[in-house]
């Protein structure tokens, strides 16, 4: 977390750099215990926010909303099963596979309340929000009314 790469060289970060990613760390273990302990319903932007004490509005500086912190949630799980998979023999398909399906299950079991935000229920209901949501913005209306005036 000390260093980042740009453009093939690394340098270090800065401390604002430093302390955003830390914040970032912070509000995401309190969504991880948040989701354990009131359930994926319970988790809120505002909830993690103000357990790591960042106030209403400078929360969405590090998320866009609830489904930006979530997203965040599940690329840290991507980044697991990815790291998982890249540690086997690249030739090995197999243990490759068995990496990540090892390091889903192991996840999974561990953390039934962030598999169910994730990948249950609770993730089908904001994926198809997000649908209605960017199906029914109103850029996408304009852009409509736009095709349909022009036929």
């Amino acid at each position: 977390m000390g260093t980042q790469s740009t453009t093939g060289s690394r340098r270090s970060l800065s401390r604002r750099e430093r302390l955003r990613e830390q914040l970032i760390h912070d509000a995401k273990a309190a969504a991880r215990v948040i989701a354990a302990t009131e359930g994926p319903d319970g988790l809120t932007l505002a909830e993690a926010a103000r357990r790591v004490g960042v106030s209403s509005p400078a929360r969405y500086r590090y998320f866009d909303g609830r489904p930006g912190l979530i997203r965040a949630l599940h690329d840290d799980l991507i980044d697991t099963v990815a790291a998982a998979v890249h540690s086997q023999d690249p030739d090995d398909l197999s243990a490759q596979l068995r990496a990540g399906i090892r390091a889903i299950l192991t996840w999974a079991t561990a953390n039934r309340a962030g598999f169910s935000l994730l990948l249950g229920d609770a993730h089908r209901v904001a994926a198809a929000s997000r649908t209605a949501s960017s199906r029914y913005s109103p850029a996408n209306s304009a852009a409509s009314s736009a095709c349909s005036s022009s036929n």
